[in-house]
């Protein structure tokens, strides 16, 4: 038996700016956005929830505006609740204040904490096939507390007045959060409305809708949906919806519904053993593993000949057209024959030449078979390798760049990671010709925080603004928001595209 259902459907980011094929990354935004009104639609779903950044811009297309009002109109039965987040800010300007809204769509005009409150009774003996449960016949209350951006940034928290009051809340109610913002522990900073984690645990609601995170999130009773439609390669996996309950003893219960309007995946193909290593059978063994229907970042991994190497760009070339966007990058390494490095007349044949003869001192030590003997001459031989591959990269560099550039780093990622076998090796001995004579020190613990702390804000009752009317919210007067322009000299860069 349930009391009433939900949606939460965070950060649609519904007219974005993609730099590649824009026309066709809106229409899958726009895709996203309809599937999910199909869900609310066919199973009747009470309240949509809408944690922040529906739209990607302060400013939207009036068209895209217009289009999401009418689908929010056509859901007569469903009451539609929107906490504008830090893209779609409810400045003075902002389409939430100028436009029209339909009746079932509420909107929270400040800053500052307010609630909406609804009383209902569902009629018996429907069924809800989303979840299985019957209709109850009881009656309920509940309020939804929320507030609104009024900027692109909130140092502060929304959740925390000014005065350090959190919400006061009524064991007469079912109390629901509606917010933008990030989840943080304790002190932690955000320029995206910091909510603590204990400080809204400390406020006992019935359940959050969260937005901002752009994955999915549920900690408890809060609950994320992530972003409704991924804009990158930052955002891959499942992409959706969260479709949820609250029952007849005032439990929830909840679940991610995938949308998947079009799916960003990274993937590693290993080309180790390849016989041929042209770009067209390379790509046709990617193309036999995925779907072509997703987007992906194509990582070539493994090792090839010395003499041989993988053309990325050519690889990327043969794929494009038969997914909608793609990528591929070299990460593979070459097979060194050391015995022939050896020989050559320069610093590289005698560095591999060194190599070389500490890889026949440690093979030639003989000794009883064991498995541990057997790990350390595996360890040995990883570290001789990795040690060669290093630095060949390092030789092939000075012989190849110009200038100042022969003695650029690697980078980071590239420099070789070899774990010693289990149990580690035997105290004091390192694989021979390795270290010889070195000190040998281990990782440097990493440093403490050092983030500001401020003091706890007192959790205590404070004014909440009530914004019911039985039917529509209170935009609020001409000072309710700030313009954009007004905070022009204080607020940091634009946010980045990768979240929030």
């Amino acid at each position: 038996m349930r009391k009433f259902s939900f949606l939460i459907m965070g950060d649609a980011h519904l007219d974005a700016d993609f730099p590649e094929n824009n026309e066709q990354r809106r229409r899958e935004q726009r895709l996203a956005f309809d599937k999910a009104m199909s869900l609310v639609s066919d199973y009747a779903i009470d309240y949509l929830l809408v944690p922040g950044d529906l739209f990607d811009k302060r400013n939207p297309d009036r068209e895209t505006f217009s289009y999401v009002m009418n689908s929010f109109a056509a859901l007569e039965k469903t009451k539609v609740i929107i906490a504008p987040g830090n893209h779609d800010p409810m400045t003075v300007d902002s389409p939430y204040r100028s436009c029209e809204m339909p009746g079932n769509v509420y909107v929270f005009p400040e800053k500052r904490v307010s609630f909406i409150e609804f009383s209902g009774r569902v009629a018996p003996g429907g069924r809800d096939y989303l979840f299985g449960s019957e209709n109850t016949s009881s009656s309920y209350s509940v309020r939804f507390y929320g507030s609104a951006f009024e900027g692109h940034f909130s140092r502060d928290s929304m959740l925390v007045s000014a005065d350090g009051k959190t919400p006061r809340l009524s064991g007469n109610f079912i109390n629901v959060l509606v917010m933008h913002g990030k989840l943080v522990e304790d002190d932690e900073k955000s320029i995206y409305n910091p909510i603590p984690g204990k400080v809204l645990e400390a406020c006992g609601f019935d359940f959050c809708a969260i937005g901002s995170e752009h994955s999915y999130l549920r900690r408890k009773n809060v609950f994320n949906s992530g972003i409704l439609c991924p804009r990158g390669f930052l955002e891959t996996g499942d992409t959706g919806v969260i479709a949820g309950e609250v029952t007849e003893d005032s439990r929830v219960r909840a679940d991610f519904i995938p949308i998947n309007a079009i799916r960003y995946e990274k993937m590693k193909y290993d080309i180790t053993g390849l016989f041929d290593l042209s770009p067209d059978r390379i790509a046709d063994g990617i193309k036999a593993i995925t779907d072509s229907r997703d987007c992906y970042l194509v990582e070539l991994t493994g090792e090839t000949g010395f003499d041989e190497s993988v053309n990325a760009e050519e690889v990327k070339k043969r794929l494009t057209g038969f997914f909608p966007i793609v990528d591929v990058v070299d990460k593979t390494v070459k097979k060194a024959d050391i015995r022939l490095l050896a020989d050559e007349k320069n610093f590289r044949g005698a560095f591999c030449s060194v190599i070389w003869d500490s890889v026949r001192r440690r093979n030639s030590a003989g000794g009883a078979s064991s498995k541990k003997n057997d790990d350390l001459k595996k360890y040995s031989e990883k570290t001789h390798e990795d040690a060669i591959n290093l630095c060949l990269k390092l030789f092939d560099s000075a012989d190849t760049a110009d200038g100042d550039a022969a003695g650029s780093e690697l980078p980071v990622d590239e420099l070789p990671v070899n774990e010693p076998p289990a149990g580690g090796l035997p105290s004091g001995e390192l694989p021979n010709g390795i270290g010889d004579g070195a000190d040998v020190h281990e990782g440097a613990p990493e440093p403490e925080g050092t983030a500001a702390s401020e003091d706890a804000a007192a959790l205590s009752g404070s004014d909440i603004t009530d914004n019911t009317d039985n039917s529509k919210l209170s935009l609020g007067g001409p000072d309710a928001a700030d313009t954009a322009a007004d905070r022009a000299d204080e607020a940091p860069p634009a946010p980045s595209r990768g979240g929030n």
